[in-house]
């Protein structure tokens, strides 16, 4: 459907978010309703974890009377300010005739002639005004962009053993600040479609190849939070999905579906049985040395049983590992076809603690077997504090 059949449909009929589902059923580029609610089930054990605290992308938390998310609209429009600038000092470097307004015009018809494709990630339903989508996609899009390629500065600064050259950015203004803020950007509810940065990025930076072709943001994301790149992204509904295909790893992440049962038997009945448990190498890969101290979060599912040894690999913990964790699981629980390590994981270590209350024995095992002391009571998710490195 081309942008002038769409607009022809009066977005409060209720059969239109029908019509916007149907017409992208197919789409090589998009997955409808991959930006959902998280259900209750999911959020009653710990709200905040799919609440953004520092900044508000995409539709669900436009609005909300939080003083902090209210304050980072300014800084999107000196994002967005900023982006546009990159664009045109490439232009001139190119040879290319640029102006900054008429840019802004291209990008916004763009957003409109994708409308309904955008409007099928959030189920059909987000804000019914055309143009009141299109304006929140563009700044939330070209914020996105810009404070990508700012934290891949960032980072390079910090590896340098420079402050960085964003001092007066509010966003930059401590390591802690940036790790809040890619939190947020890793909330289920908090994302804008991945075509829509793909787009954007396009009309900014051109280059000729086809859009399913052109993996640039992907490649730029990836660096600059510190996973691996996963190429091809065609068809990555959102950052927060990217994330996940680069944890999982491209080669099995449609082998399975359905969720391993948790251990039918805790740590300390394992050891009873004459099970062996222990930490397992802790060596970083060569790969992963760049990433140790940068903003991605690892996981390592090499979880291996042999000759009556369980070995574990370690698991560490940033700030925002739990909240990261969280949001995967309700990303895996929202698709059909997707794999669900980390809900698999999850439920290993839920089954490994006990669903009761962790008693001395349990913390015995953990003193010896994973340097951790103390222990709340878990549930699904809190299995993943038990592994950090921070423990001593």
């Amino acid at each position: 459907m081309d942008s002038r059949t769409e607009h022809k449909v009066d977005p409060n009929n209720w059969i239109f978010p029908i019509q916007v589902l149907l017409g992208t059923v197919r789409h090589g580029e998009v997955q409808a309703c991959s930006i959902s609610k998280v259900p209750n089930k999911l959020r009653k054990p710990n709200k905040d974890a799919y609440i953004p605290q520092v900044v508000s992308i995409g539709p669900y938390h436009r609005g909300s009377k939080n003083d902090l998310l209210l304050m980072m609209e300014q800084p999107k429009w000196n994002y967005m300010l900023s982006l546009l600038g990159r664009s045109l000092f490439q232009a001139e470097q190119e040879g290319r005739i640029q102006d900054g307004p008429r840019m802004v015009k291209v990008c916004g018809d763009t957003i409109l002639e994708i409308e309904y494709v955008v409007r099928a990630s959030y189920g059909g339903n987000a804000l019914s005004e055309p143009h009141e989508l299109a304006k929140l996609m563009l700044l939330d899009g070209f914020f996105l962009l810009e404070f990508i390629h700012r934290l891949y500065e960032y980072k390079e600064a910090l590896k340098a053993g420079k402050h960085g050259e964003y001092d007066d950015d509010p966003v930059f203004e401590s390591h802690d600040k940036v790790l809040s803020l890619l939190s947020d950007l890793l909330l289920l509810e908090n994302q804008v479609p991945f075509i829509v940065l793909k787009k954007l990025y396009r009309k900014l930076f051109p280059v000729p190849v086809p859009v399913e072709q052109d993996h640039r943001v992907a490649i730029l994301a990836m660096d600059a939070l510190g996973y691996p790149s996963v190429v091809p992204t065609s068809g990555a509904a959102h950052l927060l999905h990217l994330v996940h295909l680069s944890i999982v790893n491209h080669e099995d992440r449609k082998k399975t579906r359905q969720a391993l049962k948790e251990l039918e038997h805790c740590a300390t009945r394992l050891r009873a049985r004459g099970v062996t448990i222990r930490r397992g190498d802790t060596t970083i890969r060569p790969e992963d040395k760049s990433r140790e101290k940068q903003f991605g979060d690892m996981f390592n599912f090499e979880i291996i049983f042999d000759n009556g040894v369980l070995e574990i690999p370690q698991l560490r913990i940033k700030k925002s590992t739990e909240v990261t964790w969280r949001n995967m699981i309700a990303w895996e629980q929202s698709r059909i076809v997707t794999s669900c390590k980390l809900t698999s994981y999850a439920l290993f270590f839920q089954g490994l603690i006990c669903c009761t209350p962790v008693s001395y024995t349990h913390l015995d095992v953990y003193k010896r077997q994973f340097l951790c002391s103390v222990f709340p009571r878990l549930d699904l998710l809190y299995a993943c504090l038990l592994y950090t490195s921070r423990c001593v």
